[in-house]
């Protein structure tokens, strides 16, 4: 519940994702993971929602 809470945040604040302190390893369930991953693209150092 913790992490859907923190994505939802991330989600609703956008200035928050160019440098989040929780990163996509850190959380546990898979679902989430992905998710932050595709919000916050490293290679490209843009992060968007879609």
């Amino acid at each position: 519940m913790a992490e859907k809470a923190f994505l939802g945040s991330l989600m609703k604040a956008e200035y928050l994702l160019p440098d989040p302190v929780i990163h996509p390893e850190q959380l546990e369930s898979t679902r989430h993971k992905e998710l932050m991953r595709k919000l916050c693209l490293p290679q490209q150092h843009t992060c968007y929602l879609n």
